[in-house]
């Protein structure tokens, strides 16, 4: 059985990590973490891994995959064996340029760049050249570990985006109206979101954030799946204690998400229901982004160990 990885507790002052508010509960909960008879699942292979990139949103396309560096303050083209192709952007301000990178999405034929260092986000087209871009507000407490990081696009083009502070003043869910303007939501919860192709935006948890003054902390406890339906954030059920989700993609019945606490890539059906496991890793931080190639298989981005997997599935 894989180690048992210890809960995070996190105290802070003017520093950074994901939460759920839940004011008023104890948070001294030494238990461990829920295991589940692991089931690993047949037909995945590593095609490749790379290095020497500190990696954040990942979208992916027909041939190939496009990924954030927010180190190196631009995007990274590779094919699905992490061989790389080219590197688009560079530091700056204007059009096409970039300072921290972090959330990416690609829908109808465009890719949304969470340009966290700017305030904005920039729609790129298929040749990732520059097409225009919506404001953010500046963070509170802002510096370069507080930022807006995970993003999700609808088919209309309502963007949704999360920022990874535990100050409850940033730690929202930020939607978009008609006129591309992101409003702050009165939802506090910090962690990932996806949208499916029918246009249902979903969300997850990874921390738990409690109020202690003058600090606040921001725990691995209690997480969820989460859908908007008729601007309320309705749970659709519990992952399984300090299972400490991070990016996850619903397909139809299926979700697949990556465990921080586990280290793993673990597949559930949309009641709940674990079904098997996509792979193991040596070590999978908080800050792990995922994405659903065309053929089937998996990419993960992990920006705290500066990795990127890049599984394949076997063809029958």
């Amino acid at each position: 059985m894989k180690r048992v990885i210890p809960v995070i507790l996190l105290t802070v002052s003017l520093v950074t990590f994901t939460g759920c508010s839940s004011r008023g509960e104890k948070y001294d909960d030494n238990s461990a973490p829920q295991a589940f008879n692991l089931v690993m699942a047949e037909g995945y292979t590593l095609s490749g891994q790379c290095s020497g990139i500190t990696p954040f949103g990942v979208a992916a396309r027909g041939d190939s995959v496009i990924i954030c560096d927010m180190e190196d303050n631009c995007l990274k083209e590779f094919d699905f064996q992490g061989n790389e192709i080219r590197t688009v952007g560079k530091l700056g301000n204007g059009n096409g340029e970039f300072l921290r990178p972090s959330g990416l999405a690609y829908r109808n034929e465009r890719f949304y760049v969470v340009d966290s260092g700017n305030n904005r986000i920039q729609i790129l087209d298929m040749n990732l050249e520059y097409q225009g871009e919506y404001a953010l507000d500046e963070l509170d407490y802002a510096d370069e570990n507080i930022f807006y990081t995970d993003i999700a696009v609808r088919e209309d083009g309502v963007v949704t985006v999360l920022t990874n502070s535990v100050f409850k003043e940033n730690a929202r869910v930020y939607l978009s109206d008609s006129a591309g303007s992101l409003q702050k939501t009165q939802f506090i919860l910090n962690g990932y979101t996806d949208c499916e192709q029918d246009g249902r935006m979903y969300y997850t948890n990874t921390f738990e954030l409690f109020e202690k003054a003058p600090s606040y902390e921001a725990v691995i406890r209690e997480s969820g799946l989460y859908e908007m339906v008729n601007d309320e954030l309705l749970e659709i059920y519990k992952f399984p204690h300090k299972y400490g989700p991070t990016d996850f993609i619903v397909d139809g019945d299926d979700v697949y998400v990556l465990s921080s606490v586990w280290a793993q890539l673990d597949h559930f059906e949309t009641d709940g229901s674990y079904i098997e496991t996509i792979w193991e890793f040596d070590e999978l931080s908080p800050q792990s982004c995922l994405v659903h190639t065309p053929q089937g298989g998996f990419i993960v981005t992990d920006r705290q160990n500066d990795a990127v997997y890049f599984l394949e599935r076997d063809s029958d």
